[in-house]
């Protein structure tokens, strides 16, 4: 196995590549939910909360940055507080809002969801 600084960003995990970019461990997610039982808007995402941390688990960066659920989040930090191992999931889908802009996976129902975030979240 290479040395971690000499991969290429291809080369490198999924999981490792959202903690880059937004400082949040989420491998120390171990998946039991609460976050999705506290969101507001999981009846709009086609993914819930715990679905795209799997993804990030199981290195579907695809399925992650292409989902509705990173741009449809409230960000309101419920399944934030709710973490009982203290995954700052609202962080973790601000960066995955990023990195699928970056890689032009913007899901088709964003529509002016991105610009949004540009305008105030930055």
């Amino acid at each position: 196995m290479q040395d971690a600084a000499l991969r290429t960003e291809e080369e490198i995990e999924f999981v490792d590549l959202v903690k880059k970019e937004s400082g949040v461990d989420v491998n120390v997610c171990m998946q039991c939910g609460a976050c999705v039982g506290g969101c507001v808007q999981e009846w709009t995402m086609d993914y819930n909360s715990r679905r795209i941390t799997g993804f990030i688990l199981n290195d579907q960066k695809k399925e992650a940055l292409s989902s509705k659920a990173i741009w449809v989040c409230a960000g309101c930090h419920t399944c934030t507080v709710r973490c009982p191992r203290g995954v700052d999931l609202a962080k973790v889908m601000d960066a995955l809002r990023i990195m699928s802009k970056r890689e032009g996976l913007v899901h088709k129902e964003a529509k002016g969801i991105p610009l949004f975030n540009d305008i105030f979240l930055k």
